[in-house]
């Protein structure tokens, strides 16, 4: 086979347009914290920061609170296994129809210091969104064989923690930063992940 010469010279007609189109420099805008973004108090301990969007009708909320796995070792399987639960109501796909039909996602996560709850869709159905997620947080059922979910899941990271150097060097940082407390440390055995209830993680949520 006779190889392929390319014409690295040849342009389309819309590269061509692109080309003929003046560029503007970049304006730096940096956000001012106290005058970009709304804070107010609700109560004692909880606060709300609001920004408008000025692009479109769709919203971004995060429900934070201030409980971190730190703090506790099963709260990221907890936060896990809250994203496959159903309500008193409605079985856990008939709760993400719901939020489908009115254009609305939902995720449940945590991290050092917070357990968060990301909700995202159209302005117009936010209110019909947060009855969601309160039914869920009210009455969260999991059905049992959700839990090999997270015992599959937590038994791959667990083998990628021994293979790449970037894992190990991260459980030492946090040896360093949480001493006794390291997350490492401190979670449970796969023994004990695979004996535990799918109830008991949805108790610690």
């Amino acid at each position: 086979y006779k190889p392929v010469i390319s014409n690295t010279d040849a342009k389309s007609s819309f590269a061509k347009r692109l080309e003929t189109i003046p560029s503007k420099a970049v304006q730096d805008r940096f956000i001012d914290f106290r005058s970009d973004i709304q804070e107010n108090r609700i109560t004692k301990g909880v606060k709300l920061y609001h920004k408008i969007n000025p692009e479109n009708d769709v919203f971004t909320l995060d429900i934070k609170f201030g409980m971190g796995e730190i703090y506790h070792p099963l709260l990221s399987y907890a936060t896990n296994i809250m994203n496959f639960a159903g309500t008193g109501k409605r079985k856990v796909n008939e709760l993400k129809n719901e939020f489908c039909k009115i254009g609305c996602t939902y995720s449940i996560s945590s991290d050092d210091s917070y357990t968060i709850i990301s909700v995202e869709g159209t302005e117009k159905h936010l209110k019909e969104a947060l009855q969601l997620v309160s039914e869920l947080l009210s009455d969260p059922l999991v059905d049992q064989d959700k839990m090999q979910v997270i015992i599959e899941s937590e038994q791959s990271t667990r083998k990628m923690e021994n293979s790449e150097p970037d894992n190990v060097a991260e459980g030492l940082f946090d040896y360093v930063r949480f001493g006794s407390k390291s997350p490492e440390l401190n979670r449970p055995s796969m023994k004990e992940l695979k004996a535990m209830k799918a109830d008991s993680l949805v108790a610690v949520f």
